[in-house]
């Protein structure tokens, strides 16, 4: 069975500044693969930024209306998957070369529930093509939802548990899929782990993202995105 094998991994780009945005929190990372570019959410003053695979910027999107968007997603068709940790909301906006800024009250909103710990809330997000699902990640204690979807901006029926008994993490701050396996990444900022789960569900690899560990000249402070290329490449912020 094929996997992404996450031992295998040799850091490549490693901790490069995001030139003018120092004073910002870069909370998720998504993959687009019709513009082979990176987009990243930042959490405390809300916009959004266009990367080059590189790390470099290439635009920032202001977000007019949301709170503390933390968890982002690039869907098909242009979507993109917003997730506000502290108004618990999932937003569903679309985004081409020609957005300039978004605001909140032209798009779909998503209640997604209370928490256990209401500041610990939703914070990781991953379009799952295979399935034509959103993958939802809670932060702390860490749990996984999914939520259908047509790969429009319209969400089927409401969102359901995936029950799993590999979340072992003491947060769980980013999710990613895999495309050519469909696999699950996981990351906590807190455990310093990337997991690799199946289609089952059951961990399959793992990633240690402190210092010597895959080539890392130093730990990752707190790795709050990742996302995963076509070809396998690994981001992360």
């Amino acid at each position: 069975n094929e996997s992404v094998w996450l031992p295998n991994y040799r850091v490549v780009i490693d901790g490069k500044p995001m030139t003018g945005l120092e004073k910002d929190e870069a909370s998720d990372l998504s993959y687009n693969p019709k513009t082979n570019t990176l987009f990243s959410v930042m959490g405390k003053n809300p916009f959004l930024v266009e990367l080059s695979l590189e790390g470099d910027v290439l635009r920032k999107i202001p977000l007019e209306g949301w709170s503390n968007p933390e968890g982002l997603t690039v869907m098909e068709n242009g979507l993109l998957g917003i997730v506000d940790e502290r108004d618990h909301l999932l937003t569903i906006v679309k985004v081409d070369a020609e957005t300039k800024t978004l605001n909140i009250k032209d798009f779909p909103k998503y209640d997604l529930g209370p928490s256990k710990d209401q500041n610990k809330a939703f914070e990781a997000i991953a379009w799952d093509p295979r399935r034509q699902q959103l993958l939802l990640g809670e932060e702390r204690p860490p749990a996984m939802y999914v939520w259908k979807s047509d790969g429009s901006q319209t969400l089927l029926g409401n969102k359901q548990k995936v029950p799993s008994d590999e979340l072992d993490l003491r947060n769980l701050s980013g999710l990613s899929i895999d495309p050519r396996t469909g696999h699950t990444l996981v990351l906590s900022a807190d455990s310093h782990l990337l997991l690799e789960l199946d289609e089952l569900g059951e961990q399959v690899s793992f990633m240690t993202l402190l210092r010597g560990f895959n080539g890392l000249k130093s730990t990752i402070p707190r790795a709050e995105g990742v996302a995963i290329d076509n070809n396998g490449t690994l981001y992360m912020v």
